[in-house]
């Protein structure tokens, strides 16, 4: 656990005690960052408050990390006095695997935290180039090499993100209102985007995400949790695709 209110610190941690694991604390995020990197680590909690520093902060600096370190972190769990449905659907498009609030702190749910973190860390290396990586590349513009080329793909990969992000969203927000068709209209976008820059596997996922709306809320939430690995791994290819062909020091 990293930081943050001392009476969820203390919930959390016998919460995960009585599951048999051993929890640990740190209010040092150097520290904190390299300690997420452990094999035994089966997952981080980081505080959406934190003195300082908001929990999304905490994430992008982890995953910066893991991006420096071509490595793939534990899973990462929000957690706050609070996780109201906008927060929760914020936070699993950012990136964690689940939003734990201090009301939310119960055996079930501390169950369905730990297997969802043992299930999906195997899947959770985000920079690393997507399996489609020629199928997107095949949508490059005809001349990469030119900077027009160079800038359109760094310019595809910043739209994709940001793009992407907003869609799972906006499919989560829908299905936590119980706006099924709203749901289903982002996942379809998101599928169309993947479709058009040849990320298959993106747009499979995009289809089991709609796919899994009669499944209950935890396959709906694995598939946004997938759907989001996966859409960072399109992004990298794209960036690295892109950024293979400028001088060092350039953008």
């Amino acid at each position: 656990m990293i930081g943050g209110d001392a009476a969820l610190q203390h919930d959390l941690s016998n919460g995960f005690r009585e599951q048999g694991l051993r929890a640990e604390s740190t209010a040092d995020l150097e520290d904190a960052v390299d300690r997420v990197f452990d094999p035994d680590v089966l997952l981080a909690c980081v505080p959406l408050d934190a003195p300082g520093w908001s929990g999304f902060d905490i994430l992008s600096l982890i995953r910066s990390h893991e991006q420096s370190r071509s490595a793939s972190s534990a899973p990462i769990v929000a957690v706050g006095r609070r996780c109201c449905p906008e927060t929760r659907a914020r936070a699993l498009a950012a990136g964690f695997i689940s939003c734990l609030g201090a009301a939310t702190v119960r055996p079930y749910l501390l169950d369905e935290t730990l297997l969802r973190a043992r299930t999906l860390r195997p899947h959770l290396h985000r920079y690393t180039h997507s399996e489609d990586r020629e199928s997107i590349v095949a949508h490059f513009p005809s001349d990469p090499q030119s900077g027009g080329g160079q800038h359109a793909i760094l310019g595809l990969a910043l739209a994709m993100d940001a793009g992407g992000i907003d869609l799972l969203q906006r499919s989560l927000m829908a299905v936590y209102q119980g706006n099924a068709q709203g749901a289903l209209g982002s996942t379809a976008r998101l599928g169309a985007i993947a479709r058009g820059t040849g990320a298959s596997r993106l747009a499979i996922l995009s289809d089991a995400m709609a796919a899994s709306l009669d499944g209950g809320m935890d396959s709906i939430e694995r598939s946004v949790i997938l759907s989001r690995v996966e859409l960072d791994r399109v992004v990298h290819t794209l960036r690295q695709e892109a950024l293979q062909f400028f001088p060092y020091g350039s953008p």
